[in-house]
């Protein structure tokens, strides 16, 4: 987890720094300045945040039995969706791993699961990106592929908390 929120956070400082260096030397011509800043402030962010929100993930309190929570995952990621397909992986830090396959450049997210029994009753399921398998230029992060891949894992780990939590 440390590795991908100093990755993330880092590659936002970077193109901040990026974005004053280039208003620095355009500062002869603030609408130069400012186009090159929304050009770079735009795509550094978007790369960053969506991995450290999917790699912080989503924890919920639930009634549910551990076979009725197994169940719902296993269903989530049964669901086809354009352009993304989940298959069982031992790879990854929770109890049930789900791994992207069908990626463009070699960056496979995959959503960790984690299901613990509560002392006063219930389940707590904490869900997870936990693993992603750098590829293609710059280490796959900071391409578009990268970022759809965290935007795959996080519409899974809000599938599975919303139908854990219902």
């Amino acid at each position: 987890m440390v590795k991908m929120l100093f990755d993330s956070f880092g590659k936002i400082i970077y193109w901040v720094a990026w974005i004053f260096i280039f208003c620095f030397l355009c500062s002869y011509s603030v609408g130069v300045a400012i186009g090159i800043g929304l050009f770079l402030l735009i795509p550094g962010p978007c790369v960053a945040i969506p991995a450290m929100v999917a790699n912080h993930g989503k924890h919920v309190l639930t009634n549910k039995s551990p076979n009725e929570i197994k169940k719902a995952t296993a269903d989530i990621f049964r669901m086809k969706k354009t352009g993304s397909r989940w298959i069982p992986t031992e790879t990854g830090l929770g109890q049930l791993n789900y791994e992207m396959t069908q990626t463009k450049s070699g960056c496979e997210p995959v959503v960790s699961v984690n299901i613990d029994p509560v002392e006063h009753g219930g389940t707590l399921v904490s869900i997870w990106m936990s693993e992603w398998t750098h590829g293609g230029l710059n280490a796959g992060k900071g391409t578009p592929f990268w970022v759809w891949g965290g935007y795959r894992a996080m519409g899974k780990i809000s599938d599975i908390a919303r139908a854990v939590a219902s």
